[in-house]
């Protein structure tokens, strides 16, 4: 478990390469989705990304269904804290890079337009507004 304090293994960064490589489709993008994410990790806040659950269902939506949310596996990042069991997909050099140097930002939330651009906010409330401009209304 990563916490502020502790330091991620290797094999964290490689699943967490993994989970950027998934997430984020455009290089220029992956290292502060990678600051997001261990940011997330070190304050005990879930991942919360749908690449993992993908992984499990062979879904590859952009929007997870009530029933995916409920799926009890540690790859449920949504139900689960920290990093899922295993990588979930075999990262390149730039999701790896990303996940080692995280390029430092105040966000703490992502998601992905239809076009596979990335919209980054600082607060919840800044998500949910971003999450029905471009993920609800299409």
């Amino acid at each position: 478990k990563i916490t502020q304090s502790s330091k991620p293994t290797l094999y964290d960064v490689v699943i967490m390469a993994s989970i950027i490589e998934r997430e984020i489709k455009f290089n220029n993008e992956k290292s502060t989705a990678g600051n997001i994410l261990w940011k997330r990790l070190k304050i005990n806040m879930p991942l919360q990304v749908d690449s993992t659950l993908n992984y499990i269902t062979n879904n590859q939506s952009l929007r997870l269904n009530a029933q995916e949310l409920k799926i009890d596996s540690p790859y449920n990042t949504y139900k689960y804290r920290g990093l899922p069991p295993t990588p979930i997909s075999n990262p390149g050099y730039e999701s790896l890079n990303a996940a080692m140097n995280q390029q430092d930002s105040p966000y703490l939330y992502f998601l992905s337009k239809p076009s596979g651009e990335s919209v980054f906010s600082k607060t919840h409330d800044e998500h949910v507004i971003n999450k029905h401009k471009w993920l609800l209304n299409n």
